[in-house]
């Protein structure tokens, strides 16, 4: 399953949204450098770091001292749509916000998953940028789909369906907001 939906907010939503994490009006708003934006492990390449702000993880709850609407409501909406979607009620495990920035080749990070259990990933674009998500098959041999980083924009797929963002070529920077959802069974099993 890889679905997509454009236009996913209302405007206004959306607007606040993004002044908060890709506008330069918010100062409050700190990231966090990473080595490597796709995992823990090392990575000896240049271009695999990037910066991220965790806003919510199931262990310990708010983590950023977020709007409500950014650390409730709009996994709330997304957590509506993924249960229409499987026809299954989810929980919301991470919520994180990502940025990778400008580089002059385009690079494509690493394949990964965003956690080994079984769940659905969701990632909400916050700005039109290049620097493809793309997403691969379990096994990571097969490219299933290539989706273009455009504003207001929510894809959502199964979370062990491995995938990569690329950093952008032509634009300053590529910001997202990805989410990781679970059934009340595997959260049974994390907690």
């Amino acid at each position: 399953m890889i679905e997509v939906f454009d236009n996913f907010l209302p405007k206004y939503y959306f607007r606040d949204l993004q002044e908060h994490f890709v506008t330069s009006k918010h100062s409050d708003c700190q990231w966090f450098y990473g080595d490597n934006i796709s995992g823990d492990e090392f990575n000896p390449d240049l271009e695999s770091f990037g910066f991220s702000i965790s806003l919510f993880d199931i262990q310990t709850g708010p983590v950023y001292n977020a709007s409500g609407f950014i650390s409730r409501v709009l996994p709330l909406i997304t957590q509506e749509k993924v249960e229409d979607l499987t026809g299954q009620e989810h929980l919301l495990v991470r919520t994180r916000a990502v940025m990778t920035v400008y580089c002059p080749e385009s690079y494509q990070h690493e394949r990964h998953v965003d956690m080994e259990e079984e769940n659905t990933t969701c990632i909400f674009y916050l700005n039109t940028s290049d620097g493809n998500t793309s997403i691969y098959d379990r096994n990571g041999t097969t490219l299933l789909k290539e989706i273009e980083p455009i504003e207001n924009r929510l894809v959502i797929f199964d979370g062990k369906y491995l995938h990569a963002g690329h950093s952008p070529s032509k634009n300053k920077n590529r910001v997202l907001i990805n989410m990781n959802f679970v059934t009340p069974q595997t959260m049974n099993y994390l907690l």
